[in-house]
């Protein structure tokens, strides 16, 4: 049978400028790949090229022989998905808080939406949205709203839409990232069932330290840009050790001493169309306190943070104090109070940053409570002298957000919320897409740099991705908060 794809000695260009050099490379129909590699080592580019995103030089030098005589378009048959919405009804929520494009999706059902995806003859939309909806087990949530869908459950409503499509090759950007590990089990199976069937082919990428599907039958390494591996995942060794995230600086230390309350819950509840997302929350914040919130994809984390934010419809019919204070006119604390005390990263706010601002200018943001960019002071210039050398992202301080790879913006997200020592962190999946090395100076800035008057709340479906100087945990289930101290 045909290849899927085949490159021999490519180089591909964008606009005569080289993003990947000399490419020798086949998918064959009985394999099942995986691109791995650091970030900025080329993942995402090699998985466009394939796309056919980029000119192939020489021409001839890179082909899809199943296409061969099909009459099948190439922007048909080969699909590409990157899943960097992080879920559609959390980016709709922030795409309102953050005034930028919004898209009215409270009143729309997984099955409209899907039905408007549909590119196919009108006739057979819904038999073709039901079928797409049974492979991603998806049927029973149809006439649910997309509001109410979780991370895990739009990644799969995000994979129908492109199976509606009925592309034979599929291209898939770290799609496990930000997944609860019974989410990844099941979008795990679901692919490999899919490509084993070539139907349709999967392709996917992965970061160095991400473990390797079972399905995937061969390894591409890539690093600067060039295929350092490309072979059988038995034969598989990475080109890099992986880091191994220690953490000796906190053995001896002395616990941190734990204050007042930065933020006071009590019997908080949250209902949306009759369903109890938060019952009877109570749970108080306080200075010193290094919290991991945990809880699978749809357990009402995001709410939770919202309320704990400052940042949600519903705050002001609430029992929450901030900083001592209830929120409100005259003797209350202000929203804008709030926002002003706290460091905030998510994917959400990666989704809806502007990402024509620098590094450096998204530092100095952190200074404003709007997307915009303040002026800069000496006090502020020092402050981002510092993050930039410590947290080796100097040589990113002029390059805009747009110019560099995914997972580097996220990082540099991060720097941005921990910038002011705000008396409140809340770190929403801040490694998502980040390089183990990365992630390594951030556990190392958080243990070393955190303040006493300081709280932090990290959220991550990883342990290794949780910092050493966590000395609190709290798990929600089904809108119930269970904390442990």
């Amino acid at each position: 049978m045909a290849s899927f794809v085949r490159t021999a000695k490519t180089t591909f260009l964008d606009n005569q400028f080289p993003v990947l050099k000399d490419i020798s490379f086949e998918i064959a129909r009985n394999q099942n790949w995986a691109v791995v590699g650091a970030v900025g080592s080329g993942r995402t580019t090699f998985l466009k090229c394939l796309q056919g995103s980029y000119t192939p030089s020489p021409a001839t030098s890179f082909n899809y022989p199943f296409l061969s005589g099909s009459g099948i378009s190439r922007w048909q048959a080969i699909q590409f998905l990157d899943f960097q919405s992080s879920g559609l009804q959390r980016a709709a929520y922030y795409s309102e808080r953050y005034h930028s494009h919004r898209e009215e999706r409270e009143d729309t059902t997984l099955l409209k939406w899907l039905t408007d995806a549909h590119r196919g003859s009108e006739e057979k939309a819904l038999e073709n949205v039901r079928y797409a909806a049974s492979i991603t087990r998806l049927e029973p949530l149809l006439n649910s709203s997309l509001i109410n869908l979780s991370n895990g459950q739009s990644r799969r409503a995000m994979l129908a839409a492109k199976l509606l499509l009925q592309p034979q090759l599929l291209l898939l950007d770290e799609p496990y990232s930000g997944l609860d590990v019974v989410s990844r089990s099941v979008v795990s199976e679901l692919l490999g069932n899919m490509s084993n069937a070539c139907s349709p082919k999967i392709v996917l990428s992965l970061r160095q330290q991400d473990e390797i599907p079972d399905f995937v039958t061969h390894i591409v390494e890539l690093k600067n840009h060039k295929i350092t591996y490309q072979g059988v995942k038995d034969k598989y060794n990475p080109s890099s050790s992986p880091i191994v995230l220690s953490k000796p600086e906190l053995k001896n230390a002395p616990p941190p001493k734990i204050g007042g309350p930065i933020i006071e819950m009590k019997n908080l509840d949250c209902t949306y169309w009759g369903k109890n997302v938060l019952q009877n929350i109570n749970w108080t914040i306080r200075e010193g306190e290094r919290w991991y919130l945990s809880g699978s994809n749809g357990s009402g984390k995001t709410t939770l943070l919202a309320f704990a934010l400052g940042d949600h419809p519903k705050l002001f019919a609430t029992d929450i104090k901030f900083f001592g204070k209830s929120i409100g006119p005259g003797t209350g604390i202000s929203v804008i109070d709030i926002q002003e005390n706290v460091g905030h990263c998510s994917p959400e706010i990666h989704t809806h940053f502007p990402k024509e601002f620098t590094c450096r200018e998204t530092l100095l943001s952190a200074w404003s409570t709007t997307f915009t960019i303040p002026k800069e002071t000496e006090s502020r210039s020092k402050t981002i002298a510092k993050i930039l050398d410590e947290l080796n992202i100097r040589k990113f301080e002029n390059t805009p957000l747009s110019q560099l790879p995914m997972g580097m913006q996220r990082f540099i997200l991060f720097c941005r919320a921990i910038i002011k020592s705000p008396r409140l962190l809340v770190l929403d999946e801040p490694f998502q897409g980040v390089d183990i090395e990365y992630m390594h100076l951030a556990h190392k800035w958080l243990n070393k740099n955190l303040l006493p008057s300081q709280a932090m709340v990290i959220i991550s479906h990883y342990e290794e991705e949780i910092p050493a100087c966590v000395n609190a945990s709290a798990r929600i289930h089904q809108g119930k908060l269970q904390t442990n101290t």
